[in-house]
Protein backbone atom coordinates (compact mmCIF):
# COMPACT_ATOMS: atom_id res chain seq x y z
CA UNK A 1 0.00 0.00 0.00
CA UNK A 2 1.25 3.34 -1.47
CA UNK A 3 1.38 6.38 0.85
CA UNK A 4 -1.15 9.10 0.92
CA UNK A 5 1.57 12.13 1.50
CA UNK A 6 1.99 11.49 -2.67
CA UNK A 7 -1.63 12.41 -3.00
CA UNK A 8 -1.79 16.29 -4.35
CA UNK A 9 -3.54 18.35 -2.71
CA UNK A 10 -7.39 18.76 -3.55
CA UNK A 11 -6.96 22.69 -3.08
CA UNK A 12 -4.94 22.96 -6.29
CA UNK A 13 -8.79 22.73 -7.71
CA UNK A 14 -9.95 25.73 -6.11
CA UNK A 15 -10.86 28.95 -7.98
CA UNK A 16 -13.46 30.46 -6.71
CA UNK A 17 -10.34 33.37 -5.15
CA UNK A 18 -9.69 33.69 -8.65
CA UNK A 19 -13.11 33.83 -10.04
CA UNK A 20 -13.66 36.72 -7.38
CA UNK A 21 -10.83 38.51 -8.12
CA UNK A 22 -11.38 38.58 -12.09
CA UNK A 23 -15.35 39.73 -11.40
CA UNK A 24 -13.86 42.41 -9.13
CA UNK A 25 -11.39 43.62 -12.05
CA UNK A 26 -14.67 43.80 -14.19
CA UNK A 27 -16.02 46.22 -11.63
CA UNK A 28 -18.82 43.50 -10.35
CA UNK A 29 -18.21 42.89 -6.78
CA UNK A 30 -19.91 41.15 -4.42
CA UNK A 31 -23.10 42.32 -3.29
CA UNK A 32 -23.24 42.95 0.71
CA UNK A 33 -26.58 43.09 3.14
CA UNK A 34 -26.64 44.21 6.25
CA UNK A 35 -29.57 42.07 8.27
CA UNK A 36 -31.82 40.05 7.41
CA UNK A 37 -34.93 39.50 5.14
CA UNK A 38 -37.32 42.30 5.42
CA UNK A 39 -40.78 40.98 6.89
CA UNK A 40 -44.33 41.80 4.81
CA UNK A 41 -46.95 42.97 7.37
CA UNK A 42 -49.80 41.54 7.63
CA UNK A 43 -52.61 44.59 6.56
CA UNK A 44 -49.98 45.64 3.01
CA UNK A 45 -53.38 47.97 2.28
CA UNK A 46 -52.16 49.73 6.09
CA UNK A 47 -48.99 50.87 4.12
CA UNK A 48 -49.10 54.46 2.08
CA UNK A 49 -47.58 54.29 -0.70
CA UNK A 50 -44.17 55.52 -0.16
CA UNK A 51 -43.95 52.47 2.83
CA UNK A 52 -45.06 50.15 0.06
CA UNK A 53 -42.48 51.11 -2.75
CA UNK A 54 -39.50 51.17 0.28
CA UNK A 55 -40.45 47.58 1.14
CA UNK A 56 -41.00 46.46 -2.44
CA UNK A 57 -37.24 47.85 -2.81
CA UNK A 58 -36.07 46.49 0.69
CA UNK A 59 -37.59 43.17 -0.40
CA UNK A 60 -35.78 43.35 -3.96
CA UNK A 61 -32.51 44.14 -2.82
CA UNK A 62 -32.38 41.22 -0.56
CA UNK A 63 -33.67 39.10 -3.34
CA UNK A 64 -30.83 40.12 -5.08
CA UNK A 65 -28.20 39.60 -2.38
CA UNK A 66 -29.59 36.16 -2.06
CA UNK A 67 -29.79 35.50 -5.96
CA UNK A 68 -26.08 36.28 -5.79
CA UNK A 69 -25.42 34.24 -2.68
CA UNK A 70 -26.78 30.81 -4.88
CA UNK A 71 -24.40 31.57 -7.41
CA UNK A 72 -21.24 31.66 -5.44
CA UNK A 73 -22.28 28.79 -3.56
CA UNK A 74 -23.37 26.44 -6.64
CA UNK A 75 -20.17 27.90 -7.97
CA UNK A 76 -18.52 26.51 -4.83
CA UNK A 77 -20.59 23.11 -5.05
CA UNK A 78 -18.87 22.87 -8.60
CA UNK A 79 -15.45 23.23 -7.20
CA UNK A 80 -16.43 20.97 -4.10
CA UNK A 81 -17.63 18.23 -6.43
CA UNK A 82 -14.68 17.98 -8.59
CA UNK A 83 -12.32 18.14 -5.51
CA UNK A 84 -14.01 14.68 -4.20
CA UNK A 85 -13.81 13.03 -8.09
CA UNK A 86 -9.96 13.84 -7.79
CA UNK A 87 -9.63 13.04 -4.03
CA UNK A 88 -11.64 9.42 -4.77
CA UNK A 89 -9.66 8.90 -8.18
CA UNK A 90 -6.29 9.87 -6.32
CA UNK A 91 -6.96 7.24 -3.66
CA UNK A 92 -7.68 4.86 -6.29
CA UNK A 93 -4.78 4.62 -8.25
CA UNK A 94 -3.10 4.50 -5.19
CA UNK A 95 -4.74 1.26 -4.33
CA UNK A 96 -6.21 2.99 -1.13
CA UNK A 97 -9.49 1.86 0.72
CA UNK A 98 -11.19 5.49 0.16
CA UNK A 99 -14.61 4.69 1.56
CA UNK A 100 -13.09 5.79 5.18
CA UNK A 101 -9.43 7.54 4.19
CA UNK A 102 -9.95 10.12 6.45
CA UNK A 103 -9.15 12.78 3.51
CA UNK A 104 -11.97 11.54 1.72
CA UNK A 105 -13.72 11.65 4.55
CA UNK A 106 -12.96 15.37 5.28
CA UNK A 107 -13.76 16.31 1.68
CA UNK A 108 -17.34 14.34 1.43
CA UNK A 109 -18.39 16.52 4.21
CA UNK A 110 -17.14 19.92 2.87
CA UNK A 111 -18.77 18.75 -0.55
CA UNK A 112 -21.88 18.01 1.54
CA UNK A 113 -21.95 21.42 3.42
CA UNK A 114 -22.25 23.30 0.07
CA UNK A 115 -24.82 21.11 -1.21
CA UNK A 116 -26.83 21.55 2.01
CA UNK A 117 -26.28 25.23 1.32
CA UNK A 118 -27.46 25.35 -2.48
CA UNK A 119 -30.37 23.46 -1.03
CA UNK A 120 -31.62 26.06 1.39
CA UNK A 121 -30.27 29.24 -0.45
CA UNK A 122 -32.79 27.90 -3.34
CA UNK A 123 -35.59 27.59 -0.65
CA UNK A 124 -35.28 31.22 0.28
CA UNK A 125 -34.43 32.22 -3.41
CA UNK A 126 -38.42 31.03 -3.54
CA UNK A 127 -39.70 32.81 -0.41
CA UNK A 128 -37.81 35.92 -1.77
CA UNK A 129 -39.62 35.48 -4.92
CA UNK A 130 -42.75 34.97 -3.37
CA UNK A 131 -43.03 37.69 -1.46
CA UNK A 132 -41.56 40.18 -4.31
CA UNK A 133 -44.83 39.02 -6.13
CA UNK A 134 -47.28 39.93 -3.57
CA UNK A 135 -46.08 43.08 -3.16
CA UNK A 136 -45.70 43.62 -6.75
CA UNK A 137 -49.61 42.77 -7.23
CA UNK A 138 -50.56 45.30 -4.17
CA UNK A 139 -48.30 48.03 -6.13
CA UNK A 140 -50.17 47.62 -9.48
CA UNK A 141 -53.61 46.85 -7.53
CA UNK A 142 -52.75 50.75 -5.68
CA UNK A 143 -51.95 51.99 -9.41
CA UNK A 144 -55.41 50.77 -10.90
CA UNK A 145 -57.07 52.81 -7.80
CA UNK A 146 -55.08 55.81 -8.12
CA UNK A 147 -55.82 55.65 -12.05
CA UNK A 148 -59.49 55.26 -11.85
CA UNK A 149 -59.66 58.20 -8.66
CA UNK A 150 -57.41 60.52 -11.26
CA UNK A 151 -60.26 59.44 -14.15
CA UNK A 152 -62.90 59.35 -11.89
CA UNK A 153 -66.43 58.82 -13.61
CA UNK A 154 -65.36 60.46 -17.04
CA UNK A 155 -65.46 56.29 -18.11
CA UNK A 156 -68.97 56.65 -17.89
CA UNK A 157 -69.44 59.86 -20.31
CA UNK A 158 -67.52 57.43 -22.96
CA UNK A 159 -70.03 57.03 -25.77
CA UNK A 160 -70.80 53.36 -26.23
CA UNK A 161 -71.47 50.89 -29.31
CA UNK A 162 -74.72 50.67 -30.08
CA UNK A 163 -76.01 54.14 -28.51
CA UNK A 164 -78.05 57.25 -29.99
CA UNK A 165 -75.45 57.85 -32.90
CA UNK A 166 -76.98 54.39 -34.65
CA UNK A 167 -78.94 54.72 -37.73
Amino acid sequence: MLKTDKLIDPNILSTMIKVEKELKEMGIEAIQQHGSAPEIPANLDSLTDSQLGNLYAQILEYYNYVQYQFALVKSMKVEADNKLKYVVASLKKQKISWETHPLYLETLKAQQHITQKVTMLEAVKTIMSKRLAVLSRHVEIRKLEWEKCRRGDSISRIPTLGGSDER
